[in-house]
């Protein structure tokens, strides 16, 4: 985190990751990109939000800043949507409903993306 290339790096992983996904949907094909992007050692309360009011409640940790580095799901949103390499490979995309993953000792803050290939 402390290097000074570190956003650099973070940035061409996620972006390779997303064209590797992409390579491998064939045109007019649908395909998901399921992550984690936060877990309840920083957000204890992950546990106990109702789901009602759980994408919510997310989007205000998220504009907080805290999330996995990387995986914030409005920037990969904005990547298939806008990056020069990325969206015109992409005939449309949604953003899923956050739900909750129970992992016995933690609970993640899992999203989905799902886009159809261009």
């Amino acid at each position: 985190e402390d290097h000074e290339s570190f956003i650099e790096l973070v940035q061409e992983v996620r972006r390779a990751h997303i064209n590797v996904l992409l390579k491998l949907t064939k045109p007019g094909g649908t395909g998901f990109l399921i992550t984690d992007f936060v877990s309840s050692d920083t957000v204890p309360e992950l546990r106990t939000i109702p789901q009602e009011g759980f994408a919510e409640k997310l989007a205000e940790i998220i504009r907080a800043g805290n999330f996995f580095h990387g995986l914030n799901p409005f920037l990969l949103g904005e990547l298939f949507k806008n990056d020069s390499e990325i969206s015109p490979k992409v005939q449309r995309f949604r953003l899923l409903k956050p739900w909750p993953w129970d992992f016995g000792n933690r609970v993640y803050a899992v999203t989905g993306i799902q886009f159809v290939r261009g």
